[in-house]
């Protein structure tokens, strides 16, 4: 026998998962159906009322819904566990090219002996402030959007924890000169984290048309 629940039974699910603080709609509406299909299979097979299925689905979902922070993202940012798992795998691969940026530069400016003769300095200056400025506004536009949207994804998650990347604009904009590689490394990190934020308020926008919010 088919069971169905009921719109308050429903609500019950909702007001569970609101508690949770699981407010992402890419997560939302498939443990959402995760939920109410357990306790329809428990019901269903006749050993317990909704009560009791809910009961026991509650303690096998607890422990995913746990908050808790991650090496990747950083202890200032924290989520529930089945949240920073999807988080942690979208990003990995952005993180790697992060990586590659901030010690691959150095190592083959070291590695290679390259230097940056006064005008190449000066030309990388002329150009790298006004691209600066542009991934600024980039970023802002991305980071805003995103965080003050009420609706919220996993990629508003993301997108938070690319916020204290701002505080390399003040050392980027009050230098002189990108005659060091570490310097040039900020540049390039800067503008790579501009797109990164850009993507992730597309993908943002890109789940809200899935389910149709505004």
């Amino acid at each position: 026998m088919k069971v169905v629940l009921n719109d308050e039974q429903l609500r019950q699910i909702d007001r569970y998962l609101n508690a949770k603080r699981i407010t992402y709609i890419d997560f939302k509406f498939e443990i959402f159906d995760h939920i109410a299909s357990e306790i329809e299979s428990r019901i269903a097979e006749g050993t317990d009322d909704f009560d009791t299925a809910f009961y026991e689905v509650q303690k096998k979902w607890n422990h995913h819904f746990q908050r808790d922070t991650s090496w990747l993202f950083g202890i200032c940012f924290n989520a529930p566990a089945i949240v920073l798992k999807r988080a942690a795998k979208v990003y990995r691969p952005f993180h790697a090219i992060l990586l590659l940026i901030a010690f691959g530069g150095p190592f083959l400016s070291y590695y290679f002996n390259i230097q940056f003769s006064p005008v190449t300095s000066d030309t990388l200056l002329y150009f790298g402030k006004p691209i600066l400025a542009l991934c600024f506004v980039i970023w802002a536009f991305g980071t805003v959007k995103t965080l003050t949207d009420k609706v919220k994804t996993t990629y508003t998650f993301l997108i938070k924890t690319q916020v204290l990347s701002i505080l390399y604009l003040p050392i980027l904009w009050s230098m002189q000169s990108l005659n060091q590689t570490y310097s040039l490394t900020l540049v390039v990190a800067f503008i790579y984290t501009s797109g990164l934020v850009f993507y992730l308020a597309n993908k943002h926008s890109k789940e809200k048309e899935k389910f149709a919010l505004d």
